[in-house]
């Protein structure tokens, strides 16, 4: 679709078309199919999801200058064009600090939220510290020199040429409850696939990505006033479950749910109890 600005924003649709409605933000760096395993669950349900390229991904145009908090502007604009008042928000890894940043601006167009293994704010000492050494050292200098953001999303972009050996190296460094899930029939192509489109036109909204990513986001997520709920896996090595226990404490009102022995890619096999809570009537 266009924007107000003449911008192309990109999606993917899934579940029912008539159900109620998702917004979808993917991980990093990843693209609209991310959520296509979604589609059976939501389909049952009754729920229309509706997954979102950010700038520079996939088929969405790259947008200079772009901050998280421009996001909820984007969503919005989006949602108004198609007629959607309002919807749910879910934000998977690096889609965290969107799905947080519709809640601190836009929550009156919020009828749930969702962080599942969600990144945190990397400019606090409470929730970077989960991470090892090198991750600690290696965020503050994305967000002081893009250069090399740009240098090391370009070397992760070159992996599509390759994607299926990268992905095996992938899971193998894995634990064991993420081989489990990634090694499923059908589950491995979707990630390639996804993996792919991120990348469609080069590396500059990933790198972007990480750019913001290191730096602050516009807000906190104590200024979230409107209910989170979030799912963190305690054997994560991607986000390390210190962070989610962060975020759960941080957020104002956070039902958070931490479970054992699941890592990153638990949302696989728990999407369907992710978007019962997430449209029960209790759960804006």
């Amino acid at each position: 679709m266009r924007l107000p600005d003449g911008r192309r924003l990109g999606y993917a649709e899934y579940g029912d078309p008539n159900g109620r409605p998702l917004f979808w933000f993917h991980g990093f760096p990843d693209s609209r199919f991310e959520a296509s395993f979604s589609h059976e669950a939501a389909l049952a349900r009754g729920i229309r999801v509706l997954s979102w390229d950010r700038p520079g991904y996939g088929i969405s145009d790259f947008a200079k200058g772009r901050q998280i908090l421009d996001w909820p502007d984007d969503v919005a604009a989006a949602a108004d064009a198609l007629g959607i008042d309002r919807f749910a928000v879910v934000g998977l890894s690096g889609g965290c600090p969107y799905a947080s940043a519709c809640a601190y601006k836009i929550p009156d167009r919020l009828t749930g939220v969702a962080i599942v293994s969600g990144l945190g704010p990397t400019d606090v000492k409470e929730s970077i510290r989960h991470y090892n050494r090198a991750t600690r050292w290696g965020f503050p200098w994305y967000g002081r020199l893009p250069l090399l953001a740009r240098i090391g999303m370009w070397w992760v972009s070159l992996g599509r040429f390759r994607a299926e050996q990268n992905f095996d190296r992938l899971i193998k460094r894995l634990p064991p409850a993420d081989r489990a899930i990634l090694n499923r029939p059908g589950v491995k192509e979707r990630g390639i696939q996804t993996f792919k489109e991120a990348f469609r036109q080069g590396s500059r909204g990933s790198a972007h990505d990480l750019v913001l990513y290191a730096r602050p986001w516009g807000f906190r997520p104590e200024d979230v006033s409107t209910k989170v709920h979030l799912w963190h896996g305690e054997a994560d090595t991607i986000v390390p479950v210190g962070m989610g226990r962060y975020e759960a404490g941080a957020f104002r009102d956070c039902h958070s749910t931490f479970v054992s022995d699941a890592g990153h890619f638990m949302v696989v096999d728990l999407i369907g109890d992710i978007l019962d809570r997430l449209f029960a009537p209790t759960s804006a």
